[in-house]
C-alpha cells in the first residue's frame, strides 16, 4: 500500500462533538504520490475548549491523519499545537471526518493527510453589547451573524405596485449548476425588501421577503467552502423585464474578498462556489394580491 502527504483545508473550530480515538498506525509511511488525493465529504467542527475561551487562547492544530481505503481516518497523530487541550478537540472531531479514498492507478489506497485546525473567538462574541433601550439595527446584524445569518436590506421606489422576481443562479468551478426563482408583489411608493442568508453546518439557505410575503429558496451545499463573502455589487438597476445581478455570495475553501468595483462575472471567474442573486421587475398581473 503507498501512501502520500496531503495537505486538506482548513477547519474553523464550532460545535461540541467527541469520539473515542481508534488505536492504530499503519506501519508503512511513505511519501509516493497517489493519482487522487482524499477529498472530504463529511467534516467536524471540534468544540473549543471551555479553558481556552476562559483565558482568550486562540491558535492553530496541524493533525497528520491516515485515511484508509474506505476514506475513513484510522489514525491522527498531532504535528504542531500551542496547547494540548486544541489538540484533543481536533483529533476527537477528525476522527468522525468522512472521505472519498485516495486512488492509485484506479485503486483505493490509505494516504496519510495534514489538515489544520483554526481555533479563534469570534469578534462579535468578545465585543457585542446590550445597551438598555433595546438594540441597533447593526447590532442585531452583528449577533445574527454570530449565528451564521446574514441579513441584507434592499431598498427603492416606484409609484405603482409591480413584482420583483428574483432569481438565484449557483455556480461551480466557472459553470451555473442550478436556477431557483422567487416572485414578490411590492406596493407603490418607498419599498423594502430583505435578502437573508443562513450557513448552517455548510448548508446555505437564501430567503427574500417583504412587508407582504417571503420566498425561501432551495439549500445550497457549500461543501468544504468554509470561508464565505457576501457581497452588494455596485451601481445596480432594476429594470422592467430585464434582470440585473445584485448581489453575490463567494465560497472558496480559504479567505475570500471583495472585488474593487466587481460585478458578478468577476466573482464566478475566480471562486469555486458562487451564488448570485439577480432581480428583474414586472407589472402586477390582474387582481394580484
Amino acid at each position: 500500500m503507498k501512501c502520500a502527504g496531503i495537505v486538506l483545508p482548513l477547519i474553523i473550530a464550532g460545535g461540541l462533538f467527541a469520539q473515542e480515538q481508534i488505536a492504530f498506525r499503519p506501519a508503512t509511511i511513505n511519501q509516493d504520490t497517489v493519482d487522487e488525493p482524499p477529498t472530504v465529504v463529511k467534516q467536524v467542527s471540534p468544540p473549543y475548549p471551555q479553558s481556552a475561551q476562559e483565558e482568550r487562547a486562540e491558535g492553530v492544530v496541524w493533525l497528520r491523519v491516515f485515511v484508509n481505503e474506505h476514506g475513513k481516518p484510522a489514525a491522527a497523530e498531532v504535528l504542531k499545537s500551542p496547547r494540548d487541550d486544541f489538540a484533543e478537540a481536533a483529533k476527537q472531531a477528525v476522527m468522525q471526518f468522512e472521505f472519498t479514498p485516495g486512488k492509485l492507478k484506479d485503486k483505493p489506497v490509505g494516504v496519510w493527510v495534514s489538515i489544520p485546525f483554526k481555533f479563534k473567538l469570534q469578534e462579535s462574541e468578545a465585543k457585542l453589547e446590550f445597551p438598555q433601550g433595546g438594540l441597533t439595527p447593526d447590532q442585531i446584524a452583528r449577533a445574527l451573524s454570530s449565528l451564521g445569518i446574514h441579513v441584507q436590506p434592499v431598498r427603492y421606489a416606484l409609484p405603482y405596485e409591480h413584482r420583483i422576481s428574483v432569481t438565484v443562479d449557483v455556480y461551480r468551478n466557472g459553470k451555473k449548476d442550478t436556477t431557483y426563482v422567487g416572485t414578490l408583489l411590492q406596493r407603490a411608493k418607498e419599498v423594502s425588501m430583505v435578502i437573508t442568508c443562513r450557513n448552517d453546518g455548510g448548508k446555505l439557505t437564501v430567503a427574500i421577503s417583504n412587508e407582504n410575503a417571503s420566498r425561501t429558496f432551495p439549500i445550497v451545499e457549500l461543501g468544504s467552502h468554509n470561508a464565505v463573502l457576501y457581497q452588494e455589487l455596485e451601481d445596480v438597476h432594476l429594470m422592467m423585464n430585464k434582470r440585473s445581478a445584485f448581489y453575490v455570495v463567494a465560497a472558496a475553501v480559504d479567505a475570500v474578498g471583495s472585488i474593487r468595483g466587481g460585478n458578478a462575472e468577476a466573482y464566478i471567474k475566480k471562486y469555486p462556489l458562487v451564488v448570485v442573486l439577480s432581480a428583474e421587475l414586472k407589472p402586477k398581473e390582474g387582481n394580484e394580491k
